[in-house]
């Protein structure tokens, strides 16, 4: 049962005949809203205990006090009705949504009155809010809003045919080339799309089944093999080059711990236990536990009384320029292993093949954990536990890649009768 609590009350505020609007004011899920009566009352003609117009009295639009009160209860009613609507769902409206839908009731404003950015704005404010959105969320879909607008700033929700969905699609894919992105985006606006049809808010019933099939690569994971990471880990530097170690250090600690990015940039050092540490992830907000070995522990180590660290495990670093020394890294530990990359624009396929270091970034140190964690024959729930992945999906693809990587290993074996006849001839 959704609680929330209801006042009548006048505004501060005082018109020139001397009047205060009368004002309904809606306290819920740590918001407080204040919804327009369209009456108005002057402050001695109103009772602050009962929250109505005293009795035998007339205000300066000409209404009873009769009049009042019963227009106030009927707006109240109609406040009661919106929240047992949400309630069927058990979710609280926005802020946004309450007021819309309180207009709506009241006549004041139409469904077809509003483009589809006003619903979007009201969507990514909602949601912004309830789901505590990061920054780089709020940016995508500011990006996704600005594409909305060049497309058409004027549209309507109930224009959503599959004629003009269709040539929605066209006009993203000039911006969006890469159908990976594309879908992404447009997974995106779909949920858009639901959350309008959830609202019951007048969204054409083509955007319910429009589907769009686009071809997609397998997904090529990269990551770094078992004598890469520790050729990596164990790199001198020269001297002109030991500002590298720092990054060196960022990328091994992910490697060894499954840490994000964002993850190690909030790391401090009394999340660090014995043998575990503790953080609560900047992405999916999950509170995770994650055992140390000699690696993540040596580092830690390292940078314990060091003066730029501060309160945090590592100095702090930009992304921008961990990925570009990443890269550096890489080439000078000789891990350039041609790696092919494809990607579809449109109906277009596409192949591109770089050394792996060009493909190495942050969250490389990730993907290196939970592939090394799994060939290695360590349990994927176990593996979940220290990553924070919630769906045994979200492991499937690093389990095929492990997977191939033993089958390769398993194919040694047909050149074992080889090998022991070399054996023989070699001891003739």
């Amino acid at each position: 049962m959704l609680t929330y609590r209801i006042k009548t009350r006048l505004h501060h505020r005082i018109n020139k005949a001397g009047e205060q609007s009368i004002i309904i004011r809606v306290t819920f899920n740590k918001c407080r809203v204040d919804l327009e009566t369209g009456l108005t009352i002057a402050a001695s003609k109103w009772d602050d205990k009962l929250c109505e117009a005293k009795r035998n009295t007339v205000n300066g639009q000409g209404y009873t006090f009769r009049e009042i009160n019963d227009s106030i209860a009927n707006k109240i009613s109609t406040v009661n009705a919106i929240f047992r609507k949400y309630d069927l769902d058990n979710k609280y409206p926005s802020e946004g949504q309450l007021k819309n839908e309180y207009k709506i009731a009241l006549g004041t404003v139409k469904h077809e009155d509003k483009t589809l950015l006003a619903y979007f704005d009201e969507f990514t404010k909602s949601r912004a809010t309830l789901n505590t959105w990061s920054a780089n969320t709020k940016k995508k879909y500011n990006a996704i809003r600005a594409k909305l607008t060049a497309f058409n700033s004027s549209l309507k929700i109930e224009d959503l045919t599959n004629t003009k969905l269709t040539a929605m699609v066209a006009f993203f894919q000039k911006y969006w080339k890469q159908n990976t992105t594309f879908t992404k985006r447009w997974q995106d606006i779909g949920a858009f799309f639901k959350w309008c049809r959830d609202n019951n808010y007048p969204i054409h019933q083509d955007c319910a089944g429009f589907k769009i099939k686009l071809k997609l690569p397998k997904r090529t994971i990269i990551y770094l093999e078992r004598d890469e990471l520790l050729k990596v880990y164990n790199y001198k530097f020269p001297q002109q080059l030991k500002h590298l170690d720092l990054y060196r250090d960022w990328f091994c600690l992910s490697a060894f711990t499954s840490l994000r990015f964002s993850d190690v940039m909030k790391l401090r050092k009394v999340d660090v236990r014995d043998t575990y540490l503790e953080i609560t992830t900047q992405k999916d907000s999950d509170a995770v536990k994650i055992d140390l070995n000699k690696y993540s522990k040596e580092i830690i180590k390292k940078y314990k009384k060091n003066p730029f660290a501060k309160e945090f495990v590592l100095p702090r670093v930009h992304n921008a320029v961990l990925n570009r020394c990443l890269k550096e890294i890489g080439r000078l530990c000789e891990i350039d292993t041609p790696v092919t990359k494809i990607s579809f624009e449109g109906a277009s396929r596409k192949e591109e093949t770089k050394p792996k270091y060009e493909y190495i970034t942050s969250h490389t140190g990730r993907k290196t954990f939970i592939c090394l964690a799994l060939s290695m024959g360590i349990p994927p729930t176990t593996v979940m536990a220290w990553t924070g992945h919630d769906s045994y999906e979200d492991m499937k693809p690093y389990i095929r890649i492990t997977d191939e990587a033993k089958a390769k290993e398993m194919a040694k074996f047909d050149t074992l009768a080889t090998r022991e006849l070399e054996t023989l001839e070699e001891q003739e």
